[in-house]
């Protein structure tokens, strides 16, 4: 596929390890609580939404391709590894700040 007209995609948001590890020491049946800033919340949001129009994306590249216009399904194509990136980037942001701040209940 040619991208030479296209920004470079994201890169992906790695979760700390001190974090993942945090989490990893947790039971599994353990309640926790967690406290959210309204930016972690739009996390949560653009990981959801951003998953979706990737798909949409990738639905209108596979019609595009299939009606024989290959430089759009390739544009088409590039959006949807790029929304899929930034959703993931999104949700593994979410999910670091509940590892962040979760604490058993008591």
């Amino acid at each position: 596929m040619d991208t030479t007209d296209q920004p470079p995609l994201p890169t992906a948001f790695l979760i700390p390890n001190a974090l993942v590890q945090k989490w990893a020491a947790l039971s599994g049946d353990a309640v926790i609580e967690a406290t959210f800033t309204a930016n972690d919340l739009n996390h949560l949001f653009f990981a959801i939404d951003c998953s979706l129009n990737a798909t949409k994306q990738l639905q209108a590249s596979l019609i595009a391709y299939t009606n024989g216009n290959v430089a759009d399904a390739n544009r088409l194509s590039w959006d949807s590894s790029r929304l899929m990136i930034e959703g993931s980037n999104n949700l593994r942001q979410f999910m670091a700040a509940v590892m962040a701040t979760a604490e058993v209940a008591s």
